[in-house]
Parts: C-alpha cells; sequence; structure tokens
C-alpha cells in the first residue's frame, strides 16, 4: 500500500469532515473556520500548492444568487462623446482624472450606484501591486507615453462583483478612449443558500488542478462571478452571478471555484 497516498487522503477526509460539522452546527450567518490549518497547508503543499495560512479567510455565510445586466456601449457613440464634450483632468493629479473620468460616464449615460472606488493607472505604474493583472480590466489598463487610465470596478453587497469594470483613458489631460465590460447589479435571489469555506474551495481547486506545476495563491477572496462567455451585443443581456472563491495567483491569474455547496 502506499501509506504516503493513504495519509493525503486521510488528512483530507478529516478536514472535509470538520468543514461539515462546522457546516452544520455553527453559525447559520457567520460561520468561522477551526479546522486544521497546518494540516490542511501540508495537503496543499504535498500537491505543489502554496499558500500562507493567513491569507486563508476563516468565515462564509448563507449568500443569495445575484441577477446581473450586461450594458455594452456602441463604439460611435464613445467617439461622438469624446469629440462632443471638452472634459479634461486640469492639473493632471489623481482627484481630477477621477472626477473628469466620473464626468464622462455620467455623460454616457453609464453611471451607477454600484461603482467602487476608483483607481489611477499611470505609465510608470508597473501593475505588481495589482494581484488581478491577467484579467480583462487590467489588460485594458495597460497603458504607455502619458496615458492615464482611471479604472472602475463594481462592488455590491460589500462584494466584488468580478470582471465588471469601467475605464476610462486620457492622453495627457484629455479624455481620448473608453472601454468597459459592465455588468449592472440587479436584484438578490429571495432564497440564501449555504456556501463552502475557503478550506473547501481550495481543496476543490487540488482535486481539478492539473499537472504537477508548482503553484502559489497570493490570494483567497469571495466574490460574485458571472461563469458564462463573453458578451458582445448592444442589447440588455441578463445572467446570474454567484458567490464564488476566487483564488489568485503570484502571477495575477486568477481560478474560480464557486461557493455554493451541491
Amino acid at each position: 500500500m502506499d501509506w504516503t497516498k493513504a495519509k493525503t487522503i486521510l488528512i483530507i477526509a478529516l478536514i472535509v469532515t470538520d468543514i461539515f460539522l462546522i457546516a452544520t452546527y455553527g453559525s447559520k450567518y457567520n460561520t468561522e473556520e477551526t479546522g486544521n490549518e497546518e494540516a490542511l497547508a501540508a495537503v496543499l503543499e504535498g500537491n505543489n500548492i502554496y499558500v500562507d495560512a493567513q491569507k486563508i479567510p476563516r468565515k462564509h455565510r448563507s449568500m443569495p444568487a445575484l441577477s446581473v445586466e450586461y450594458k455594452g456601449v456602441a463604439e460611435e457613440d464613445i467617439a461622438a462623446l469624446i469629440e462632443s464634450t471638452d472634459i479634461r483632468a486640469a492639473g493632471g493629479s489623481d482627484e481630477a482624472y477621477i472626477e473628469a473620468a466620473s464626468d464622462f460616464i455620467s455623460y454616457l449615460g453609464m453611471q451607477s450606484e454600484y461603482i467602487s472606488e476608483a483607481k489611477v493607472v499611470r505609465a510608470q505604474d508597473d501593475g505588481s501591486g495589482d494581484d488581478s493583472s491577467e484579467t480583462k480590466a487590467d489588460k485594458s489598463a495597460e497603458g504607455g507615453g502619458d496615458t492615464v487610465k482611471v479604472v472602475f470596478g463594481c462592488e455590491v453587497d460589500k462584494l466584488k462583483l468580478d470582471g465588471s469594470f469601467m475605464i476610462c483613458t486620457f492622453t495627457g489631460e484629455e479624455i481620448t478612449g473608453f472601454d468597459s465590460y459592465w455588468l449592472e447589479p440587479g436584484g438578490f435571489s429571495a432564497k440564501k443558500q449555504e456556501t463552502i469555506s475557503a478550506a473547501a474551495a481550495l481543496i476543490a481547486y487540488m482535486s481539478e488542478k492539473e499537472g504537477d506545476e508548482e503553484v502559489h495563491i497570493s490570494e483567497i477572496e469571495l466574490v460574485y462571478w458571472v461563469n458564462s462567455a463573453s458578451y458582445d451585443s448592444m442589447e440588455a443581456v441578463t445572467d446570474t452571478a454567484l458567490p464564488t472563491w476566487r483564488i489568485t495567483f503570484a502571477s495575477g491569474k486568477p481560478a474560480y471555484v464557486e461557493a455554493f455547496k451541491r
């Protein structure tokens, strides 16, 4: 018998049992993980997955699904607005760029109460502090020369709606471009469902991981996420965003594990 493999299976079974007991007898709204983090780390490292135990969230709760609506903008409408308005970031401060970008999206009819705090990305920024550099938003935010980009994310119920963004591009102080993939949050489902823990999400990722390459996880975060193909229609498209554990690697690339229990 391969005792190393048997030991790994036993540890996983114990962790899963802990998660089940916590989910069954823990608080309905705010469950705190008390499982063996050292055992979890040992199992993950045995599969070439490395994560700082301090970065593993210990709380999760019952959550609803979220309806969202994709809002596309025609390129000709963007070009016409840029041409017809004189929106400038006078002085070139971060605050001036954010104010000018906010004015532009208001004129464009894209203002939303769910816009999260804006991020200003200047040409000299290397993005090293951004864990999501491989997402569509960050790819769109790459600039050069005297380019400055203002990136708006989306947040609902204190959670990110991952993948929903708007970006205003400036050359100098003048706005010269706009890019978006905006999912406007709608209503929550009437029913809440139990979610799995971050530890269970890591085990799920490990079970589906292909190959033996070493991966390092920099962040684990509970978000809302739409697991659908990209939309390119100018017509409104509705979809459903589900609670999802976003596992971000040191490279910036994310992996997603649905948080609802099956």
